[in-house]
């Protein structure tokens, strides 16, 4: 049981990191996004 609990803390670390690093490169890359988004619409 032990073995699992230890197991289940990891999953949730690695999952943790992921999900905080796609949060940043989301972040980090908004604006581009928008301009984007904005010149696709203009056309």
């Amino acid at each position: 049981m032990s073995e699992y609990n230890s197991d289940h803390k990891i999953c949730e670390q690695l999952a943790r990191c992921l999900y905080s690093d796609i949060r940043g490169y989301i972040r980090e890359h908004q604006s581009e996004f928008e301009q984007w988004v904005k010149e696709e619409r203009e056309e």
